[in-house]
């Protein structure tokens, strides 16, 4: 019963946030209640911006190849 539990709240959390968002925003939580310093909100974030950022360029880069590909394809033909 609890795994059943478990992969629905994972299927809900890899639809509508992904886990680094997640983290975020229990460390804003966490900073707002006094139960971490700002200097590690800010570690956290810049982490959390840096690998978002990475995973960005990554998926453009990715995406660019495939339309070249397509377009190199296409003038073969």
């Amino acid at each position: 019963m609890m795994a059943v539990f478990k992969h629905g709240l994972d299927r809900v959390l890899n639809k509508f946030v992904s886990r680094k968002l997640l983290v975020w925003l229990v460390a804003t939580a966490l900073m707002y209640t006094a139960k971490i310093e700002s200097s590690d909100w800010i570690l956290i974030s810049m982490v959390y911006l840096g690998s978002q950022g990475v995973l960005d360029i990554v998926e453009r880069i990715y995406k660019a190849k495939a339309t070249t590909t397509t377009i190199t394809e296409n003038k073969n033909v």
